[in-house]
C-alpha cells in the first residue's frame, strides 16, 4: 500500500513538473531595440505648452504566445530635451531646469522605470497595463493603455502615460501647493508617448 502510494505521489509528482516545463516554454522575453525607441513627454502651463524628447536606455517585454505579460522599461532622465523651443539659450535653461532638485532631479536620480506588472486585454483592442512608474526613486502604480502589433519581423508598440506629476514630488508651480501663482502656475499631468519595435 505505502509503495502504492509512493508511486501515485510521484507520477503526479512528475506530470505537474512537465506542464510547468511547457507552460515555462511558452513565455518568450524580447529587448527592444534602443534605435526605435523615443518618449515624447509634454507639460502645460497656463499659457502654453512644452514638448520634447527623452531616450530609452534598456528595456524587455516578456509574452506568452502573443499575448503582453510582463516588462521593464528603462528610460535615461539626463537625455531630456525640449524641442518647440528655437532659441538655444532660452532652450538649455529650461533643460537645465528640467534636470534640477524643481523637477527630475537628474544627478541623484538617472533613471526612471516602467514596471509593467500585468496586461489586460483592452475593449476596441490593444491591452490595459498595470505596472509601477518610479521617478526620482520614488515609485507609485499608473494605468495605461498600450497597442502592441506582431509583425513578421518586429513587434511594434505604441502607449500612453499620463501621471500627476506631485505624487513623484515635482510640486514646483502646482496649485496645490501653491496658492498666489495666478496664471503662473504649471499643471500636474505630464503626458508620456512611448514607442518602440521589437526584433523578434
Amino acid at each position: 500500500m505505502v509503495m502504492k502510494l509512493i508511486f501515485i505521489f510521484t507520477t503526479l509528482m512528475m506530470a505537474f513538473s512537465a506542464n510547468a516545463g511547457i507552460s515555462a516554454t511558452l513565455l518568450h522575453s524580447f529587448n527592444l531595440d534602443q534605435k526605435s525607441a523615443v518618449v515624447n513627454w509634454k507639460g502645460r502651463k497656463f499659457t502654453g505648452e512644452h514638448v520634447g524628447t527623452l531616450k530609452v536606455k534598456s528595456g524587455n517585454l516578456v509574452f506568452d504566445k502573443e499575448a503582453l505579460v510582463q516588462g521593464k522599461i528603462v528610460v535615461d532622465m539626463n537625455s531630456i530635451n525640449c524641442t518647440d523651443i528655437k532659441d538655444s539659450e532660452y532652450n538649455t535653461k529650461l533643460i537645465r531646469h528640467l534636470k534640477s532638485e524643481d523637477f527630475f532631479s537628474t544627478q541623484k536620480h538617472p533613471y526612471a522605470t516602467i514596471d509593467i506588472k500585468t496586461a489586460l486585454p483592452a475593449k476596441g483592442g490593444g491591452y490595459e497595463v498595470h505596472g509601477n512608474l518610479t521617478i526620482k526613486g520614488i515609485t507609485h502604480p499608473v494605468t495605461f493603455n498600450a497597442d502592441i502589433k506582431h509583425e513578421k519581423k518586429h513587434i511594434k508598440v505604441a502607449s500612453n502615460l499620463t501621471f500627476d506629476r506631485t505624487k513623484w514630488d515635482i510640486r514646483f508651480k502646482s496649485k496645490k501647493f501653491f496658492n498666489s501663482l495666478g496664471d503662473k502656475f504649471i499643471y500636474d499631468d505630464v503626458k508620456l508617448n512611448i514607442n518602440f519595435k521589437i526584433k523578434k
